[in-house]
């Protein structure tokens, strides 16, 4: 991403190729994964663009992955 802000002036440049390339990394997860992947690659972006804070989208991402694939199960079985 800073690569591309230092090659473009466009900010859609740099929030929309990261993106794109992050959503179609998750083809395993079929098009809606995709979609919803590439969705949350441009918040994701959109954040780090505003905050520059690395950490905070690390967490981010632990969270989206945690919460529906391990906490929801833990959860739900247990009822």
């Amino acid at each position: 991403m800073e690569r591309l802000g230092k090659m473009s002036d466009s900010w859609i440049i740099y929030l929309l190729i990261p993106s794109i390339i992050f959503g179609l990394l998750h083809y395993n997860q079929g098009i809606g994964g995709m979609i919803i992947a590439t969705v949350s690659g441009m918040l994701f972006s959109a954040f780090y663009w505003k905050k520059r804070d690395l950490k905070i989208n690390v967490m981010a991402h632990f969270m989206v992955d945690f919460i529906p694939n391990v906490l929801i199960p833990i959860l739900v079985g247990s009822a």
